[in-house]
């Protein structure tokens, strides 16, 4: 399962891995800041601080954006878009949404739904019969959570997040952890349960994951600058993603090693 989506121009040499569910968001298309008015410096002084406080200029990039209506009030950038290659990040590349994907996943179940294609209430035994306590838990749980399914992003193995995975490896993965509670005797935040969630939707529509979120959300709703964020595609000015694994690769301002990654899942970022 792989979840990407991008826009924007061409900036090359980013390195990318897959891990799980991400979409890329094409960066937005917007106007030049309008000229503040004497009320809007505060505003634009508070916002500028704060962009300073969490981004480092030779850090993973970052693009912060405050419109008002149609009116944009401040829009600046900090970092690069590929550590590696020291290439500094600018307003219009294209960043991945890594967990805004389980949105898109979400919402692709509850469509399939509406068409009779699955219920909320099904079991996941239904679409994944050899998954370890699938006749426990219901796809309504995977999507709010309290599956009880243990998060695949915890204590992964050095290198993971660069390798190459299918959903059938993301699921092989996960089926090797023990569960943290019984299913609905609890709440934790899972990108191990949207990745069930994609294999799914594969289950059940026999395409990709995130082949069916195009035909039956973006295109539809005419989402045209999100995108799967395929490794093999040429995208405009893509940003590398970053993960700090623990992995000595790259090491942050702030003593954390971030290396790049190619996400591959629907959920998880």
């Amino acid at each position: 399962m792989r979840n990407r989506l991008m826009g924007g121009g061409p900036r090359g040499g980013s390195a990318v891995t897959r891990l799980i569910p991400m979409l890329f968001a094409a960066a937005l298309v917007v106007s030049p800041p309008a000229r503040a008015d004497a009320g809007d410096t505060a505003l634009i002084r508070q916002a500028r601080a704060t962009l300073d406080a969490v981004a480092s200029r030779d850090g993973p990039g970052v693009v912060a954006l405050i419109a008002r209506g149609d009116k944009v009030m401040f829009r600046e950038e900090r970092g690069r878009a590929n550590i590696e290659l020291g290439v500094p990040v600018a307003a219009g590349d294209t960043f991945r949404i890594a967990s805004v994907t389980k949105m898109f996943t979400a919402a692709l179940v509850l469509k399939l739904s509406e068409q009779g294609k699955l219920s909320l209430d099904d079991r996941l035994a239904q679409y994944l019969p050899d998954f370890p306590g699938a006749q426990g838990m219901t796809l309504r749980q995977l999507l709010s959570h309290t599956s009880g399914v243990s998060d695949i992003v915890h204590d992964l193995q050095p290198g993971f997040s660069r390798r190459d995975v299918d959903t059938a490896t993301l699921v092989g993965e996960i089926a090797k952890r023990p569960p943290d509670f019984a299913p609905g005797a609890g709440w934790a935040y899972s990108n191990s349960g949207y990745i069930l969630l994609g294999a799914v939707i594969e289950k059940v529509t026999g395409q990709p994951w995130h082949a069916v979120i195009a035909a039956q959300l973006l295109q539809p709703l005419g989402l045209t600058h999100i995108r799967y964020g395929d490794a093999s595609a040429l995208l405009a000015q893509p940003i590398a993603g970053m993960i700090d694994e623990h992995v000595p690769h790259h090491a942050g301002d702030d003593g954390q090693e971030v290396s790049p990654i190619t996400p591959a899942s629907p959920g998880t970022g």
